[in-house]
């Protein structure tokens, strides 16, 4: 038999689409073992097969159909997935990280591992999801926002996952930058996130609802909510699921986390999320003592424009009483000045929001309102159109003419259009 029959038996005896090259063979056999936990192993072979094996799949890789096969796509712990591996591999060769340990969070959306570096600092991974997916309704955070314009890769799991992990980690560099508590984020690639780690010595900084106040229960209320006022303000986000599960308390302070769901001020669901997010953290601080404002008071603190004093404004939250909770919370919230006007809504409601603020009247401004009730006439007296003073005491024919006339004039003085065009063209340059 000769050489080349040896090749096309040597090219059907082995499964190309489970080899991906050398690169990932030396990752792994390097990299394996400091990555705790029980992986899938693959078969080993000599570089100079696998060069073999390359060399004849590339030949006939246009002939040749390709079967996948489920372990490409087998996971462990619902994220760890050969692709997912790979990436950190190559986090652990690129000396971000030099070891990987257990599970510290798991949630419907990703799951966070401990990691350090050679130095014993402290990592916290976060990977996304990529196989089961819980959290199915992300189009609601989405559609609709600026940042997503394009599209974002709804019937593709993986891609819609990767997007994700890049929104919050843009997320968390503005929290960042606003100097809002948060995990400082460091690398994302793929569905696999890389921040800094809130805890101490390998355990976790608890979340809000695992933390007893005592008698500090109201002044953690306000802390917390003056971090919902400063990612409006600042940050221009809302975080859309603010809850007690998504804040971290570590050395006197509350963290924020998270982020992967917050949209911008301008997103047409914004002011809906900001509002559940409002009552997430009324109903929690409720059940543990604390005296808190009414929802609508959170809401107009966090979006009052008007103000320039924090104290000022929060002593104005205190004593908003218009509505009640259960009201407030099914009422429509508009988002233009034209929609508060089509509603008929008080502007006592959303007026912080739109920043319009009603004026004391005056004692000359009454009489005047009341002068002109009693004379509804004498406006519509004073205004007249420029062309019943331009053409007055004229006849409807010689008004006609007159013009046709004008206009005639006009026209003589009129710049051509083209000379019009090139001049704007130079004043743009």
């Amino acid at each position: 038999m000769s050489s080349s029959d040896d090749n096309e038996d040597l090219a059907y005896e082995y499964d190309f689409t489970s080899l991906k090259g050398t690169k990932y063979q030396e990752l792994e056999q390097k990299f394996s073992t400091k990555i705790n936990d029980s992986f899938i192993r693959l078969p080993t072979l000599a570089n100079s097969a696998i060069s073999k094996i390359k060399e004849i799949e590339k030949k006939n890789d246009e002939n040749r159909i390709r079967f996948k096969d489920k372990g490409d796509r087998a996971t462990v712990e619902l994220v760890l997935d050969r692709r997912t591996r790979i990436v950190l591999f190559k986090l652990i060769n690129s000396e971000k990280i030099s070891e990987i340990f257990g599970c510290v969070s798991a949630g419907k959306e990703a799951n966070v591992y401990y990691a350090i570096n050679t130095s014993q600092q402290e990592f916290a991974i976060k990977i996304y999801k990529t196989s089961i997916l819980v959290f199915k309704d992300r189009h609601r955070y989405v559609e609709g926002e600026f940042r997503f314009r394009h599209g974002y890769a709804r019937h593709n799991p993986r891609q819609m996952v990767a997007m994700w992990a890049e929104k919050e980690m843009r997320n968390l560099k503005r929290l960042q930058v606003a100097g809002i508590p948060c995990p400082e984020p460091l690398f994302v690639k793929q569905n696999v996130l890389l921040m800094s780690f809130i805890g101490r010595d390998a355990k976790a900084a608890p979340r809000l609802k695992e933390v007893g106040f005592g008698g500090r229960v109201e002044e953690f209320y306000r802390q917390t909510v003056d971090l919902m006022r400063d990612m409006y303000h600042k940050c221009k986000l809302v975080h859309a699921d603010f809850s007690e599960y998504n804040l971290l308390y570590f050395e006197d302070r509350v963290y924020v986390i998270d982020v992967s769901q917050s949209v911008e001020h301008d997103h047409p669901q914004a002011l809906y999320f900001l509002r559940r997010d409002c009552s997430n953290i009324n109903d929690f601080y409720k059940k543990n003592g604390a005296a808190v404002l009414t929802v609508q008071g959170i809401f107009n603190y966090i979006t009052d424009i008007t103000e320039s004093s924090d104290e000022i404004r929060w002593e104005k939250a205190k004593s908003t009483e218009e509505i009640s909770d259960a009201v407030f919370k099914e009422i429509y919230i508009p988002r233009t000045l034209q929609e508060l006007q089509e509603t008929g809504q008080d502007e006592s409601i959303f007026g912080k929001l739109t920043g319009v603020s009603k004026k004391p009247q005056t004692n000359e401004e009454d009489q005047s309102l009341s002068e002109s009730d009693e004379n509804p006439n004498t406006e519509d007296q004073d205004k007249k159109k420029h062309g019943d003073i331009l053409y007055e005491g004229l006849s409807k024919q010689e008004r006609k003419a007159k013009v046709k006339e004008d206009k005639r004039e006009k026209r003589k003085s009129k710049i051509p259009k083209h000379v019009k065009k090139q001049k704007m063209k130079k004043t743009k340059h």
